[in-house]
């Protein structure tokens, strides 16, 4: 009873993204390179969506978005590695770097009491694609 309540408040609380959190169709693909793809499309519409939402004044729902997006890069990044080719790590890294630069403008475009979650996302993207760059300068 005492883990359960504690897993429980972990996920009420932000703590590490699970798998329950990707789209089904994501967690159905088996190739990891087409996986990874998939994600950073995902990411991309999420960011899209979060963008509107704080167009709308919705931040609850926007923010909920920009964890959704950190959650899928993650995705990316660890199905690229699962791939082992050097095309998805290539792809992979392009599209973080594209989805950071965008993730940046969303924050510069928010009032300064509520970039704190975009350019935490922002960092985060630009940790992720620094890994995948380390990755393909060593492929």
């Amino acid at each position: 009873m005492t883990i359960f309540v504690l897993v429980v408040a972990l996920g009420l609380l932000g703590g590490a993204p699970t798998g329950d959190t990707l789209p089904a169709s994501l967690k159905d693909e088996h190739n990891p390179g087409k996986r990874s793809e998939m994600a950073i499309e995902l990411a991309d519409k999420s960011l899209d969506q979060a963008r509107e939402y704080y167009r709308t004044g919705d931040v609850a729902r926007a923010e909920a978005e920009l964890d959704q997006v950190g959650t899928l890069a993650d995705e990316c990044y660890q199905s690229a590695q699962e791939a082992h080719k050097s095309k998805y790590w290539k792809k992979a890294e392009q599209k973080i770097a594209a989805l950071s630069r965008k993730v940046h403008s969303v924050s510069e475009s928010l009032g300064y009491e509520q970039r704190d979650k975009a350019e935490q996302l922002g960092a985060r993207l630009d940790a992720i694609h620094d890994k995948l760059l380390a990755g393909v300068m060593s492929k």
